[in-house]
């Protein structure tokens, strides 16, 4: 029940700030730090697995995936129950940005100053200071060199 109250909640707040202002009162996550940017409007099925850090930016549709159900097609299969549920933490460094449609799995930990391109899948995990992207992710670029190509972006 505790879940979907937060769900609902989440897409009647329309400013992803205010959702992570919202998800930090509520304990919904492991942890979330402060300047942090919630998109989506679902949450994982184990929540309390997820730690996300400080100025952390997940845009629209990203999905944590704290869990997976393989177990129970094996344990169908053979007859038994001794194929347990896997789940993980998820870990979230400092200034990460995680882009649209991304999918973070479980046991993954996401370094320091990170960038996360828009549709990844993420299934290991992503040292400090990369830019990641792909099916599956891998590193595409570096997070100083994008940010130094910002700083002095000008428009055309």
């Amino acid at each position: 029940m505790k879940k979907i109250f937060v769900e609902i909640h989440l897409m009647l707040i329309r400013s992803g700030w205010n959702r992570a202002v919202f998800l930090r009162k509520r304990k919904v996550f492991g942890s979330i730090g402060p300047h942090c940017l919630y998109a989506p409007v679902r949450i994982p099925a184990l929540s309390e697995n997820v730690f996300i850090g400080e100025n952390v930016v997940i845009g629209s549709d990203v999905k944590f995936l704290t869990e997976t159900f393989t177990q129970s097609i094996f344990n169908y299969q053979d007859k038994v129950n001794s194929y347990p549920l896997y789940s993980g933490k998820i870990v979230i460094g400092n200034n990460v940005f995680i882009g649209a449609n991304s999918l973070i799995l479980h046991g993954v930990k996401i370094g320091n100053n990170v960038i996360v391109a828009a549709g990844a899948v993420v299934t290991s995990n992503v040292p400090d200071g990369v830019i990641v992207g792909g099916v599956p992710a891998r590193k595409i670029g570096s997070y100083e060199n994008f940010k130094s190509k910002n700083r002095n972006f000008k428009e055309h």
